[in-house]
């Protein structure tokens, strides 16, 4: 498009050039007219060319028709006149200025031409006319234009991200208690996180960078790294450019709930004087006014400044980013002001420093940087790391209103070193979309050596706060698929005044994570009302978004500066009483089956902040409870939700039931509403579609279970009430109800040779009065067995003859296993049998073993052990 562009536009001036050639030089008025005609033809040539990069309607399309008809027939116009000119003044040299017959014809032909050009035109008009009917619109803009720029814009933009659910499934999926979702608020925010941080440094010449929100091992810090303070220099080479102040050591972190300046030894196994030589320089928070930062000079290595400063202990070990020899290094070297070290043969250096630059350095066009690196920690080795996202900004216009963005990964810069390993998204999908080919040679190996995250390092990255504050732009008004509502327009979004993405702990359904929160609006809506937010998600669920709307709830959803004087309205008298009041972030939480937003409120004195007062704010009712911290302002709302209690079942035996008939039996709950019970083959750990409802609304302590199946079986109970709910312990419970068979079997326990054998009888039968019932497979096995020797013999009725027998060896045991019943029983049938138990391997007062076996459709129900002596 570019070289198109460029090629008309040398045409149009060489063009431009002969109209000045034939009108002060060599008059002749046929070559300026054809001139006119073809640099007109000219650019509606380039309108033309340019057309694939616009978005284009029904109506646009009719029109394209005109620009089509104005670029030819505008080039047969003026190559008419030329050729007609040229034939006159070929005639007669005299005949170069055009008279009025001339000009008269020339301009027939021109009129004939334009109403030709205008006929598309003038047909859109009519469709112009009607774009007011619902079905003109619906064929010419919605189905040509808008339905074509939704779906290319959602396709480049990566909106499919984006996962729509009512915001009542983000109170109701949330399974973490009230309690751990208060220990987990944000008491502090970071302008309080700036002061406190700022008070902790030791000398003049350290600073801090800016300080972010690090989540790590569940737990939500302020880290701030530290950073030198360039303001106490006056860019004297001898110091920002050499080894003398080339690096600071450690940073500072604080819990966000508690405030506690934690070792960060013990934390995140990191040195608390860990060297930086790469970083950030120091942050406008902190009150830094330079524009040259700490971390932009270049460092000249291997001076005599090395560890010149007492709290520094480390020495820059790596290796130089480049080297210089000759005339260039001594001109390098004597511009930075380091004569004294120009005339060195060589000289190493370190460049771009800043870890801003030294990733943007490398970039390829059309990929971004996000605008907030972050530290992350690779515990196992002691190792710390910048993490600068880099995502992919390509604009390829037409019915794409947004570029194509994707999340392609980090590069992690070591501090010490200034190496940089890149590592991808893991979670970024290629296969399906549709716009790889435009940006896969992004992720080629050529490209950038792109690895695999390691484990350590997928718990700790972001999603790029800047790309998907792009892609909320984009989604705010893309999200919108149908015709009627794009045509209403009253879906689409916008950030309410002082809103903001903020970062928090919370529970979308998965546990307590690390998620980014916007809150939105409707446009054109003067009340201050919420159409719902948007979460990002981190970790485990890296990338996912979920918009949670507000369309089918009857009650508003307020937004936070509604909150804010809400809470300032109810706890006026008490924020009278702080000194330089000041309301910090206000954030939104899943507390008590609703959402609140809490607002803290700290005393200001010079830099000196403390937190005096905490509130909560209903989001819907409006609500507030307030305290002097987090823990009184939730007591306060009154809206705990049902205490711990436990489960138990009065089976026939520990865990195992016989009859399918028990109660289950839990303590009571406190501010309990009613119960509900659950069933499921598996541990019950949580309530998914695994489980099954089994009975609720119960209000005692105690449920009967009848007829329970055979079968191991899980059981849980959930307390619940208005704030909440909490799940008591899960209980197994096995069922083994016996079949209808009762039996009774005797056998006698000495032989007296050789005329008194052991007798035995067996009495088996099926009691089920159910006659169509299907029977039972009743098998009953004796074995007979010693240490040593034996011979055995079963004398039964001729009529069960042959018997079923199997040797039996176990251990330093030895005998033989008889079958002596093996029948099905229907309902009503029985067995009566009687038999003979011989030895016949000599006399003598010896003894042998028997095991008898009763099974019942292959599971044994009785077992029976015992001896059997021979006397001669």
């Amino acid at each position: 498009m570019p070289i198109i562009i460029f090629s008309f536009g040398i045409l149009i001036f060489r063009t431009f050039l002969k109209i000045v050639e034939n009108f002060y030089i060599k008059r002749n008025d046929y070559n300026i007219a054809g001139s006119i005609f073809i640099i007109i033809a000219l650019v509606f040539g380039i309108i033309f060319f340019s057309l694939p990069t616009m978005e284009l309607g029904g109506i646009q399309i009719y029109q394209i028709w005109s620009i089509i008809f104005t670029f030819f027939g505008f080039i047969l116009i003026g190559l008419f006149v030329f050729i007609y000119g040229k034939i006159k003044v070929g005639k007669n040299p005299t005949n170069y200025i055009m008279f009025r017959p001339q000009k008269v014809r020339i301009g027939i032909l021109v009129a004939v031409i334009v109403v030709i050009i205008l006929i598309p035109t003038i047909f859109s008009g009519f469709l112009y006319l009607n774009i007011g009917n619902r079905e003109v619109w619906f064929e010419q803009e919605w189905q040509r234009k808008y339905k074509r720029e939704i779906e290319w814009t959602r396709a480049t933009a990566g909106l499919d991200m984006f996962e729509e659910r009512p915001i009542s499934n983000f109170t109701l999926s949330a399974n973490t208690s009230d309690n751990q979702i208060i220990t987990n608020i944000r008491q502090y925010d970071q302008n309080f996180s700036v002061n406190y941080l700022a008070a902790q440094i030791g000398s003049s010449f350290e600073a801090l960078a800016d300080s972010d929100i690090v989540y790590f091992d569940g737990v939500e810090y302020w880290v701030a790294p530290k950073t030198i303070k360039t303001t106490q220099f006056s860019n004297d080479p001898q110091v920002v450019n050499t080894e003398l102040y080339d690096h600071i050591e450690g940073f500072l972190a604080m819990d966000t709930f508690s405030r506690t300046i934690v070792n960060n030894t013990d934390v995140f196994n990191i040195s608390e004087n860990y060297p930086i030589f790469f970083g950030e320089s120091q942050s406008s928070r902190y009150g830094a006014t330079q524009i040259y930062g700490a971390y932009d000079p270049n460092i000249l290595l291997g001076t005599n400044y090395s560890q010149g400063i007492p709290k520094n202990n480390f020495k820059y070990e790596g290796d130089p980013d480049g080297s210089l020899t000759g005339l260039e290094n001594f001109w390098y070297t004597f511009n930075l002001g380091l004569l004294g070290y120009a005339t060195r043969p060589t000289n190493d250096f370190l460049i771009n420093r800043n870890i801003r630059t030294r990733v943007a350095g490398i970039l390829l066009p059309n990929l971004q940087l996000d605008y907030d690196p972050y530290l992350v920690f690779d515990s196992a080795r002691g190792k710390m790391y910048y993490a600068v996202s880099i995502f992919t900004n390509i604009y390829i216009g037409s019915y794409a209103r947004y570029p194509i963005l994707r999340f392609l990964g980090i590069c992690l810069i070591d501090v010490k070193t200034g190496e940089m390993d890149f590592y991808r998204n893991h979670m970024l999908e290629t296969t399906t979309d549709p716009t790889y080919p435009l940006w896969k040679i992004y992720y080629s190996q050529t490209t950038y050596p792109w690895q695999d995250p390691p484990e350590w390092l997928k718990k700790q990255i972001r999603y790029p706060e800047t790309l998907f504050e792009i892609q909320l732009r984009a989604n705010y008004r893309y999200h919108v698929q149908d015709a009627q509502t794009w045509l209403r327009q009253d879906d689409f979004h916008e950030r309410p005044e002082d809103g903001d993405l903020f970062y928090i702990e919370t529970d979308v359904g998965d546990g307590i994570e690390y998620a980014g929160i916007d809150l939105v609006e409707y446009v054109g809506r003067e009340a201050n009302l919420l159409a719902g937010m948007y979460v990002i998600r981190h970790g485990a669920n890296l990338g996912e978004a979920i918009f949670y709307h507000t369309r089918e709830i009857t009650e508003n959803l307020i937004g936070p500066k509604t909150a804010r004087d809400t809470y300032s309205s109810d706890a006026t008298y008490e924020i009278s009483l702080i000194q330089g009041a000041r309301n910090g972030n206000t954030l939104l939480y899943p507390l008590g089956n609703s959402i609140y937003f809490y607002v803290p409120t700290y005393s200001t004195t010079g830099t000196l902040q403390q937190l005096k007062l905490a509130g909560f704010v209903e989001a819907f009712t409006r609500e507030v409870g307030y305290g002097f911290d987090v823990y009184e302002a939730y007591e306060n709302l009154g809206i705990s939700p049902p205490g711990s209690f436990t489960l138990t079942a009065d089976t026939d035996e520990p865990d195992f039931d016989f009859d399918g008939n028990f109660t289950l039996t839990w303590t009571p709950s406190q501010n309990v509403q009613s119960y509900s019970i659950y069933r499921s083959n598996t541990t019950i750990n949580e309530i998914n579609e695994n489980v099954t409802l089994v009975a609720s609304n119960i209000t005692t302590t105690s449920y009967s279970i009848t007829s329970e199946i055979n079968g191991t079986l899980h059981y849980i109970v959930r307390a619940i009430n208005n704030y909440g709910s909490i799940l008591s312990n899960s209980i197994q419970i096995t069922v083994e109800i016996p079949p209808p068979i009762s039996y009774q079997i005797d056998i006698e326990d000495s032989i007296n040779l050789p005329d008194d054998l052991a007798s035995f009888r067996i009495l088996l039968e099926n009691y089920n009065t159910n006659f169509s019932a299907p029977g039972y497979n009743v098998k009953v096995n004796l074995t007979l067995y010693r240490a040593g020797e034996g011979d055995y013999a079963i004398i039964m009725p001729p009529s069960y003859y042959p018997l079923e027998n199997t040797t039996y060896i176990e251990n330093n045991f030895n005998g033989t296993t008889f079958t002596l019943i093996n029948v099905n029983l229907t309902s009503g049938e029985g067995r009566i049998i009687n038999g003979f138990i011989n030895w016949t391997l000599g006399y003598g007062e010896i003894f042998f073993r028997y095991r008898l076996e009763l099974i019942i459709d292959e599971i044994v129900y009785h077992t029976e052990e015992g001896l059997i002596n021979v006397f001669a």
